[in-house]
């Protein structure tokens, strides 16, 4: 029984988790004159990240090909999945794309852009050896 109890709290955590929520601010004019990068971080998931690296943040967004197949797909159209990111999402594109710069960067926050879908994330990289 304690046994169960804990897969129980472990399954409970775990979807509370996937419900966190970062906190809303504007920033995506601050990405504008910025090419993004397309990461794709599952197959048919792909995202395009904006990267200011001089200020240790990066805006991530879905493609369009992305955004168009989950709000379409069956279970967005039963109504029965939201088609819109969550902050796991696009925090596992932010990773990818950090990991990719080989530089020991980590995230350490989050917000949603309050105006779309896109999210902003705060990383710090460990200091370039010498």
């Amino acid at each position: 029984m304690k046994a169960r109890r804990g897969a129980m709290a472990a399954i409970l955590a775990a979807m509370l988790a996937g419900c966190a929520v970062a906190p809303e601010r504007e920033f995506r004019s601050d990405y504008q004159p910025i090419w993004g990068e397309r990461i794709e971080s599952a197959p048919g998931v792909s995202h395009l990240v904006y990267d200011k690296p001089k200020e240790s943040r990066l805006m991530v967004s879905r493609t369009f090909a992305t955004q168009f197949n989950d709000s379409f797909s069956a279970l967005s159209l039963l109504g029965m999945r939201n088609a819109k990111p969550d902050v796991g999402e696009m925090q596992g594109a932010a990773a990818t794309f950090l990991a990719r710069r080989g530089a020991g960067c980590e995230i350490i926050d989050a917000a949603k852009s309050a105006t779309s879908n896109d999210y902003e994330f705060r990383y710090r990289c460990a200091p370039a050896a010498r």
